[in-house]
C-alpha cells in the first residue's frame, strides 16, 4: 500500500509547476496579436460582426486593447447605417468609459455622436458629447454644431441638446481664472449661428426658461450677436412681456445699424409692437410707428405683417 505522502508528492510537484508556468502560457502572445489582427482585418472588411465578437474575445483575455484599435473601432461603427451597430458602438464607449476613460479619444466620440444625431438617437449622442464634456476638452464646434441640427428636430433632442451646450458653457467658464483664457473660447464664441440655432429650438417648442439661460451665457461669454440673434431674443422677450428689454435693444438698433438693414429686423418690429398692443400703450404704439415711419427711406419698404398690426 503506497503512503499518502508517495502518492500527493509528485501530484504537488506538477500543479506547483503547472501553476507557475500558466501565467507565460507558450500561446498567450501570439493569442494577443491574432486578436488584434482578425479586429483589423474585420475592420478593413466591414464586417461588424467579426469585428465586435473579437474584440469581446480580447476583453476577457486580455482586457481593453490600446487606444487606436479602441478608436479606430469607434470610427468604423460610426459610419455603419444600421442602428443596431450604433447602438453596439454606444455601449462599447460605455464599457469602455466605466473601465477607464483616458483611453477614449474626443475626435472619434464626436464622429459617434454626430451618427447617432443623424440617425436620431439624441438620447445617447447627448452622453457621448457628456463624456467628452468630462475630459475637460472643447468638442468640435462645427461637429458640434451639425450634431445640434439633427437632435434639434425633435422637442426631446432640443432638450438634450439646449442643455449640453449650457454644460459646456459652463465647463469652460469654470476653467477661465483669468480674462486673458477667455481666448480658449474663441471658437465656440465666433459661432453664433450655433446659439442661435438652439435659441430658435427652445422658442419654437416653448422653452423659454433655457432660451433666457442660452442668452445670459452669450452675454458671459461674448458672443457677437447677428440680425437672427436679435430676432430670436425678441421673440423670447415677447413671449414673456419684457417690453424694456425690447425697447432697450431698440435703441441699440437705432445707434447701430444702417437704415438699409431695418428690413431684415421685421420680426423684432413685430415683436416689440405686438407688446405695445398687450399693454394696451397705445401711445407707445404710435410713437414706434412714428419713430419707424421718420427713419424710412425710399426703397426700404416694411413688411406686410407689420403694416398689416399697424
Amino acid at each position: 500500500m503506497l503512503q499518502a505522502s508517495n502518492v500527493n508528492g509528485p501530484w504537488r510537484s506538477y500543479i506547483s509547476t503547472s501553476t507557475s508556468t500558466s501565467k507565460v502560457l507558450a500561446w498567450e502572445a501570439p493569442s494577443r496579436e491574432t486578436l488584434l489582427r482578425k479586429i483589423d482585418c474585420a475592420m478593413k472588411d466591414g464586417n461588424v460582426e467579426e469585428v465586435l465578437q473579437s474584440f469581446s474575445n480580447y476583453k476577457k483575455l486580455h482586457g481593453l486593447p490600446e487606444p487606436r484599435v479602441l478608436n479606430s473601432m469607434i470610427v468604423s461603427l460610426s459610419y455603419m447605417s444600421s442602428r443596431r451597430w450604433l447602438q453596439r458602438a454606444f455601449d462599447m464607449v460605455l464599457s469602455v468609459y466605466q473601465i477607464n476613460r483616458n483611453l477614449l479619444n474626443c475626435g472619434s466620440l464626436m464622429r459617434l455622436a454626430l451618427a447617432l444625431a443623424r440617425d436620431q438617437m439624441p438620447v445617447p449622442a447627448s452622453m457621448v458629447l457628456r463624456v467628452i464634456l468630462e475630459s475637460r476638452k472643447l468638442p468640435d464646434v462645427d461637429m458640434l454644431s451639425m450634431s445640434f441640427l439633427h437632435m434639434l428636430k425633435s422637442q426631446v433632442g432640443s432638450y438634450l441638446a439646449t442643455d449640453v451646450l449650457i454644460e459646456t458653457c459652463e465647463s469652460f467658464l469654470d476653467q477661465v481664472t483669468d480674462r486673458r483664457e477667455m481666448k480658449k473660447l474663441d471658437p465656440i464664441k465666433n459661432n453664433a449661428t450655433l446659439f442661435n440655432m438652439v435659441l430658435e429650438s427652445c422658442v419654437n417648442f416653448k422653452c423659454i426658461i433655457k432660451a433666457q439661460k442660452i442668452m445670459e451665457l452669450m452675454s458671459l461669454i461674448g458672443v457677437v450677436a447677428d440680425v437672427n440673434t436679435v430676432v430670436m431674443a425678441s421673440r423670447v422677450f415677447e413671449m414673456v412681456g419684457q417690453r424694456d428689454e425690447l425697447i432697450h435693444m431698440k435703441r441699440s438698433i437705432d445707434s447701430l445699424t444702417s437704415l438699409t438693414f431695418f428690413q431684415y429686423y421685421q420680426h423684432f418690429y413685430d415683436s416689440l409692437l405686438s407688446l405695445h398692443f398687450k399693454s394696451n400703450d397705445m401711445d407707445g404704439a404710435a410713437k414706434f410707428l412714428i419713430d419707424l415711419h421718420q427713419q424710412r427711406k425710399p426703397g426700404v419698404f416694411f413688411c406686410n405683417g407689420l403694416h398689416k398690426q399697424s
